[in-house]
C-alpha cells in the first residue's frame, strides 16, 4: 500500500509558531449505519459503537487485556489506562522497555455515516521519561508492533513531538511539556485526511491517510535507556466519537 510522507513544512512550521507565539485555538456519539452498497467479496459496515469495553483489548503481556502491566478500566463511558515499563518487584516481573495495547476491532470496518472519526486521550500523573505511541492504520498484523503504520508520539515530562508515516518521521517541539491533564484529539475525516490537535493547539493538518485497515495501538516506551527502572504511562479518558 502507497504510503504519504507526513507533511514536514506543515507540520514544522506549525511547531515553530506555537514556540513563538501562544496559540488561540480557542463529542457526541451518533451511531448509525451508512448507506453502502455492499459489492462481491466485500464486507458488510458495522454499526458505530462508542461504548469501548476492557475486553476489546490485546496487550503484549500474555495476550491478555487486563494485566498488573496493561490495566484498563471503564470509567463513565470512557477507559483508564495504565501501562507498566520496566522491573517492578513482583515475582513474575520480568524485564521490559516497551510494551503494546491494542483494540481488537477494524475501525474502516465502522459505518461512520460520512462523519469524523475521533480518538482522544488525557494523560494522567505519569512518569518522566515514558514516550506514549498512538498508532493507527495498522494491519491485523501490524497492529502487534511499535513501530510503522501512522503514529504520534509524545514523551511525558518533555516538549518533544514527532509524527510518522511508516519509516519517515517528522519532529518538533511544544510550546509546553506534556503533563497531567494534557489532551490529545485525532481527527480522521472522511476526505482520507487526518489533523492533530495537543491541548487544543492544532500540530498538524489536512495529512494524507491510506487506512484499508485501521486498527488502532497504544505503546508505552522507556526512552532513558534505563528499562530496569519502573515507569509507568496512566491515560484517562481514552474514547473514541463521530464529529460532525
Amino acid at each position: 500500500m502507497k504510503r504519504h510522507t507526513p507533511k514536514l513544512a506543515c507540520f514544522l512550521l506549525l511547531c515553530l509558531n506555537l514556540i513563538v507565539t501562544s496559540a488561540h485555538a480557542s463529542e457526541m456519539s451518533i451511531p448509525g449505519i451508512k448507506p453502502h452498497k455492499v459489492e462481491e467479496n466485500s464486507f458488510q459496515l458495522k454499526r458505530f459503537n462508542s461504548n469501548l469495553e476492557p475486553s476489546d483489548f490485546t496487550s503484549s503481556v500474555s495476550h491478555q487485556q487486563n494485566e498488573w502491566r496493561s490495566v484498563l478500566q471503564n470509567q463513565n463511558g470512557a477507559l483508564k489506562i495504565a501501562l507498566k515499563t520496566g522491573e517492578w518487584d513482583r515475582p513474575d516481573s520480568d524485564e521490559t522497555s516497551k510494551l503494546w495495547l491494542s483494540y481488537n476491532g477494524d475501525w474502516a470496518n465502522v459505518a461512520t455515516n460520512g462523519r469524523t472519526l475521533r480518538f482522544s486521550y488525557t494523560f494522567g500523573k505519569s512518569t518522566p521519561g515514558v514516550l506514549c505511541r498512538f498508532r493507527f492504520g495498522a494491519s491485523a498484523r501490524s497492529r502487534k508492533d511499535y513501530e510503522g503504520d501512522y503514529a504520534l508520539s509524545l514523551i511525558y515530562g518533555d516538549t518533544s513531538c514527532s509524527f510518522s508515516v511508516d519509516d519517515k518521521d517528522t519532529s518538533g517541539n511544544l510550546p509546553t511539556t506534556i503533563d497531567e491533564g494534557s489532551r490529545v484529539v485525532i481527527d480522521l475525516r472522511p476526505d482520507n485526511t487526518a489533523s492533530i490537535t495537543i491541548d487544543d493547539m492544532l500540530i498538524l493538518d489536512d495529512q494524507t491517510v491510506e487506512l484499508d485497515e485501521n486498527f488502532i495501538s497504544l505503546v508505552a516506551i522507556d526512552t532513558t535507556k534505563r528499562s530496569k527502572q519502573p515507569k509507568i504511562l496512566y491515560l484517562q479518558e481514552f474514547k473514541v466519537s463521530l464529529e460532525r
